[in-house]
């Protein structure tokens, strides 16, 4: 499921969409970016155990922290200066202050290791949210959808991600940008 809501996200965002088809290497159908003739960028998708519902009383700054970057080292072999793409983080800890917890941490991961990682587009959260219905006897679910780009990415940044606010680094007293 985090595939095509991924897809889609890209694609209402602007980007062209492509599937590969599964084969005995990679037994699902894969999403990618098309970015013009060559093969487009990749998508790495990640769900740490650190980012799910169960683990929601141990986040914090530091946890987020080494889950990203672990997540970041174990693309390496998706997405690489050779394979360009984009890591995506999916998660489900709906807990206030969360969405702000990992873009923020995204942001800086970023900073710190984006010029080892130039090969990473962008990193990319999804979050659960509660989203406000008509009827006040229901609850809906939606999804945060929360990219920040790689400013040290090797060569001109191809990802249309949202508006360009998205991409920059959080200012004290804003919250997190979300799709």
């Amino acid at each position: 499921m985090t595939g095509f809501a991924i897809a889609k996200l890209l694609f209402d965002s602007g980007n062209r969409i492509g599937f590969s088809l599964p084969s005995a290497a990679q037994p699902d159908a894969v999403p990618h970016l098309g970015i013009g003739d060559g093969d487009g960028l990749a998508l790495a998708m990640r769900s740490p155990d650190q980012l799910q519902w169960r683990e929601r009383d141990r986040w914090n700054p530091g946890v987020l922290h080494a889950t990203v970057v672990e997540a970041v080292a174990s693309a390496q072999g998706e997405i690489n200066r050779n394979r360009p793409g984009i890591l995506v983080l999916s998660g489900s800890i709906l807990l206030p202050g969360f969405d702000q917890g990992l873009v923020d941490t995204m942001h800086l991961v970023l900073r710190e290791i984006g010029r080892k990682h130039r090969g990473v587009a962008a990193i990319a959260g999804m979050v659960p949210h509660v989203v406000p219905v008509k009827r006040t006897d229901q609850a809906g679910f939606g999804y945060g959808f929360f990219p920040v780009r790689n400013p040290r990415f090797f060569g001109e940044n191809p990802v249309t991600l949202g508006a360009q606010q998205d991409f920059a680094a959080p200012q004290p007293g804003r919250s997190g940008s979300g799709m």
